[in-house]
């Protein structure tokens, strides 16, 4: 059987340059300081760290003390840091103990994802 070429011609531009597989969101891969850890000392940032590219700008960051407070944190711009990187500013006087750092950033794909960062500053 021939195939007609404008509908060859559809095919081949079809498979060639048709829809890229669906985007996934961007996920969380790595932080300092780590989750669940202990931090080296009082630290000065949070540097959380995507398998994928995120849009800084469309961030929001809450600290939640042991307490249940919520301090409203901005993000850090860094030179030279990687699209898949976002570091959020860190009260100065920020006490010893449990803290909970919640999250949300927008993934390149334009979806938002959230989660919690735990971790401890020492005595």
């Amino acid at each position: 059987m021939r195939v007609p070429l404008p509908l060859a011609h559809l095919v081949a531009f079809t498979l060639a340059f048709g829809p890229a597989p669906a985007a996934a969101h961007a996920k969380l891969v790595d932080s300092e300081p780590p989750a669940e850890g202990v931090a080296k000392g009082v630290p000065e940032t949070v540097v959380l760290r995507f398998d994928g590219r995120v849009e800084r700008r469309y961030g929001r960051f809450d600290l939640v003390d042991a307490a249940g407070n919520r301090t409203p944190l901005s993000r850090v711009e860094r030179e030279g840091a990687p699209e898949t990187e976002v570091a959020v500013r860190l009260p100065r006087s920020l006490p010893p103990g449990s803290h909970r750092l919640e999250w949300s950033v927008v993934s390149r794909d334009g979806h938002r994802v959230e989660g919690v960062l735990a971790f401890t500053v020492p005595r």
